[in-house]
């Protein structure tokens, strides 16, 4: 009972546009807009350029730059297939300008196959779970993506960052799919 193995199939294009709100996911309170614009795409080089640059990911949508943070490997948040149960690690080292790298990692699986209702629509996704670690704080780290195969960009993502001991949360953030224009489209 799987459901089905589906391939994530990201097909980017010069001039996707995908529009998000930000907004705090433990107090459900609405932060902002953001509008990520694919500037670039370089296939050779496994790398997507979005607004010039600021966001810089692989062809699965994995980062490799957001604003000021690289990644080194690349964040492996996005499988390349989408299948019910499937697992995967991903370690990494995350620099900022000239402030010591942090290292950390998570473990991720595909947790659940579920209809989400959001701003651009109702859709039937794959809902992504991570939990990892920041080995320099000693805080964990909590990540939820809900993706959909051939869509370029995730319908909504949550992520967390909590004290190790306690638990309380220091740092939290959102992004829910407001519209969506891709240039290319595959439907599995």
């Amino acid at each position: 009972m799987s459901a089905g193995t589906y391939p994530l199939d990201r097909n980017y294009s010069e001039g996707d546009v995908a529009v998000y709100s930000t907004f705090d996911p433990v107090y459900a309170r609405a932060t902002g807009r953001e509008e990520h614009r694919v500037t670039r795409v370089d296939l050779d080089a496994d790398r997507i350029e979005i607004n010039d640059g600021q966001i810089v990911i692989d062809s699965m949508g994995n980062p490799l730059k957001l604003g000021t943070f690289t990644y080194d490997p690349r964040l492996q948040s996005s499988p390349a297939e989408l299948q019910l149960g499937r697992r995967w690690t991903t370690r990494y080292r995350r620099t900022a300008g000239s402030a010591p790298p942090m290292e950390a990692y998570y473990d991720y699986h595909v947790a659940a196959r579920e209809r989400i209702r959001i701003a651009a629509g109702e859709f039937e996704s794959f809902r992504i779970d991570g939990e990892g670690y920041n080995l320099q704080f000693g805080s964990q780290l909590r990540f939820v993506a809900w993706l959909v195969p051939g869509l370029n960009f995730a319908l909504r993502t949550d992520w967390r960052r909590l004290d190790g001991r306690s638990l309380r949360v220091l740092d939290a953030e959102g992004r829910e799919l407001v519209s969506c224009r891709q240039l290319r489209w595959t439907q599995a």
